[in-house]
């Protein structure tokens, strides 16, 4: 039995219908990846694979919530959560969901007395967080301090996503 505060788990749409009046039809760019959306009644994952001919998957009508995505190129993948832009799916219609393929980073240095904190955030156009992975492992980010020389003067990882 499942966890009463655990996600439910989405229901995966992989084709479309014609729309309808209980459905709508969401057309999305991405070629090979996945779209988390949820209202008040489910989950759905909008999934799409490389060759698939129909870009269009058949949504029930209702207000959804885009609150994660992965989009897959050769063996990397960069998965976004966290979001809450909305998209309304009508019934007889077909409604346009873009993904921005922007990648905004953040990065904040406070220096106090003898210490350094740096802070980087990466997100994507949309405010959502963002892993970035390659051949499924997540990749690791690492940081330099320089002088004005250029010699490094602190180094190491950096947490994110």
């Amino acid at each position: 039995m499942r966890d009463q505060t655990e996600q439910p788990i989405p229901r995966v749409v992989s084709k479309a219908g014609p729309p309808n009046a209980d459905h709508g039809v969401v057309r999305s760019t991405v070629e090979h990846g996945e779209v988390f959306l949820r209202s008040k009644q489910e989950t759905l994952r909008l999934r799409w694979s490389p060759g698939d001919t129909e870009v269009a998957r058949a949504v029930a009508v209702g207000v959804y919530r885009v609150f994660g995505y992965r989009v897959v190129k050769g063996d990397w993948f960069v998965s976004a959560t966290g979001g809450d832009r909305k998209l309304e799916v009508r019934g007889d219609s077909q409604q346009d969901l873009t993904l921005e393929g922007k990648i905004a980073l953040k990065l904040r240095v406070q220096r106090k007395d003898q210490k350094v904190r740096i802070q980087l955030g990466i997100s994507s156009g949309e405010g959502m967080g963002l892993s970035l992975y390659k051949e499924g492992k997540r990749v690791g980010l690492r940081y330099s301090v320089l002088n004005a020389s250029g010699a490094a003067l602190a180094e190491g990882p950096l947490d994110y996503g």
